[in-house]
């Protein structure tokens, strides 16, 4: 498994290559670009297609995947991050950042946003719906070891 950057989720979410959107990396968001404000995503087209919507965890980058007023999906699930981190830094990096600190300590996978939302998602899965469903899951921390 590999992180999947802004541009990568932009284009599986619009269709769009970066070329077109502008979006190569971490930013811009691709409705905070004028020309793309309107730009329906793969879950908006489903939806205006009568499929239902659902997602959780980190999606869209900023706010771990969603915005306050979040309106691209019908139903929303948790939120990913870190949540559980060890009581002192791992390794020595050049960077102070706690997501620049890798490495192997003692937790419960439960206690971590992830495996949250991946119990939600599974939920999700065994529910049975009326119409299709389009549900994106998507989750923070890399596997460890890094």
């Amino acid at each position: 498994m590999r992180t999947v950057s802004r541009r990568c989720v932009t284009r599986l979410m619009t269709g769009r290559r970066p070329s077109t959107t502008g979006v190569y990396g971490l930013a811009p968001w691709f409705h905070n670009i004028p020309e793309l404000r309107e730009l329906d995503t793969l879950a908006q087209y489903f939806a205006q297609h009568g499929w239902k919507t659902l997602s959780a965890g980190k999606i869209h980058h900023g706010r771990y995947g969603r915005p306050k007023n979040d309106w691209e999906f019908d139903v929303t699930g948790p939120p990913t991050g870190v949540r559980v981190r060890p009581e002192s830094k791992l390794v020595n990096t050049p960077s102070d950042h706690s997501l620049v600190d890798w490495g192997e300590f003692p937790h419960r996978d439960e206690d971590k946003a992830d495996y949250i939302v991946a119990s939600w998602a599974v939920d999700q899965l065994q529910q049975e719906y009326p119409k299709p469903f389009f549900l994106s899951v998507g989750f923070f921390l890399p596997p460890a070891p890094c």
